[in-house]
């Protein structure tokens, strides 16, 4: 009989140990998440899956990737058409964010970014042309 209460004490035992190791691995320790954005040629437009993602709050990750093209982004202010600085922080410069064909690149959002981050993403596919209405980055 002393077998049986032993395993048990020892199941009970194996059982609050996950529950413990739930709680400090869990998700909840972090505000910060993951967002990926494709660009493809669509309609013969380069363009996003989301167009207006949220790729926030502040120092959440986001995959960008470019699976038939090779694709550049450039971020601009949206009232004078000058660039930006684009809202990562491996960016320290108004140049264009460069994402070679089939590859993806993965960025963390800047501490300081501005809510709204207009871009226009241009693919290197000469059939491929510019999105009218640019797309945009949200940062809540």
């Amino acid at each position: 009989m002393a077998k049986k209460g032993t395993k048990k004490k020892a199941a009970k035992k194996k059982a609050a140990k996950k529950k413990t190791a739930r709680k400090t691995t869990g998700k909840r320790a972090s505000s910060a998440r993951s967002t990926t954005i494709t660009f493809k040629c669509i309609s013969d437009t380069c363009a996003p899956d989301k167009p207006k993602p949220h790729i926030g709050p502040k120092k959440s990750k986001v995959t960008l990737k470019a699976p038939q093209n090779k694709v550049t982004l450039q971020f601009f202010d949206p009232d004078s058409g000058a660039p930006l600085r684009p809202p990562f922080e491996e960016t320290t410069t108004t140049g264009p964010i460069v994402i070679r064909k089939r590859g993806r690149r993965t960025f963390t959002v800047r501490a300081d970014a501005s809510p709204h981050n207009p871009y226009q993403p241009t693919c290197e596919d000469p059939d491929c042309g510019t999105i009218v209405e640019p797309p945009e980055m949200i940062v809540p």
